[in-house]
């Protein structure tokens, strides 16, 4: 778990907040209804791939939108969202999104200019073929370890069948 994370829980465990707070998930209540967004994007992302490689899919990429000046350095950068690149669309747990969409979830720099945030100025998107379960076997371990999960990737199975039912093959 991130360590920031970790200290802000136990920030917000030890004050005296309204009831739409949930303190043993440290959450708010409109966070966890919307988990996708907050945490739980990077295992809605992975069961979806694992799905995809089952079924002989080709060309899955995970995408990893993150705060570091290098793009291909996330190893010690903060992780904004995780989203599948696939046939040249984003998608995530909504269906298919756009970089707008992506910006959203991203904090402002301190040196923005704007009302949303600007790739390649407030954060990058690496993004990372993904051809085999060796592949997935490595990535696996990087987004549960970097994203403020809840829910474990098995858990969105019935949403990655879903999904790639619902794609024309």
């Amino acid at each position: 778990m991130n360590k920031r994370i970790k200290a802000l829980r136990i920030a917000l465990a030890s004050l005296d907040l309204d009831s739409n707070l949930d303190v043993e998930e440290g959450r708010p209540e409109w966070q966890r209804e919307k988990s996708e967004l907050y945490g739980n994007c990077g295992s809605w992302a992975l069961a979806v791939l694992k799905e995809g490689l089952e079924r002989g899919v080709e060309g899955l990429e995970i995408g990893l939108a993150h705060d570091s000046p290098d793009i291909n350095n996330v190893e010690e950068a903060n992780l904004y969202h995780v989203m599948i690149w696939w046939r040249g669309n984003w998608w995530d747990w909504r269906g298919k999104i756009s970089e707008d969409q992506i910006s959203e979830l991203v904090p402002l720099g301190l040196t923005s200019t704007g009302d949303r945030a600007v790739r390649g100025e407030d954060y990058q998107i690496a993004t990372y073929l993904i051809e085999s379960v060796a592949d997935f076997n490595l990535i696996k371990p990087f987004v549960m370890f970097n994203t403020d999960w809840t829910r474990e990737p098995e858990s969105y199975a019935a949403e990655a069948e879903r999904f790639w039912n619902g794609m024309a093959m």
